[in-house]
């Protein structure tokens, strides 16, 4: 009787400690999926925020561009009419 006893609560400590090791592997695996999708929402927030800085350089690059080339040609048409009324001014 005593023998069976043992060997019953052996059984139960076996079978607490299985499902233990069960629990122990599930929460593990939810915190390997917790921290893999923490890291790939990273990834992908620090993509978006490259893709939006590139975009807004780019933007201002062609910003800059755009303002330049305006400017020079304003620049250029009233150069040459100024020189136009200096030669006519000298002839008179």
């Amino acid at each position: 009787m005593v023998v069976v006893l043992q060997v019953h609560l052996v059984e139960e400590v076996v079978v607490v400690v299985v499902e233990l090791v069960v629990v122990v592997v599930k929460v593990l695996v939810v915190v390997v999926v917790v921290v893999v999708v923490v890291v790939v929402v990273i990834a992908v927030v620090v993509v978006v925020v490259v893709v939006v800085v590139v975009v807004v350089v780019v933007v201002v690059v062609v910003v800059v561009v755009v303002v330049v080339v305006v400017v020079v040609v304003i620049m250029r048409s009233r150069g040459e009419k100024n020189e136009g009324e200096r030669r006519g001014g000298g002839r008179r």
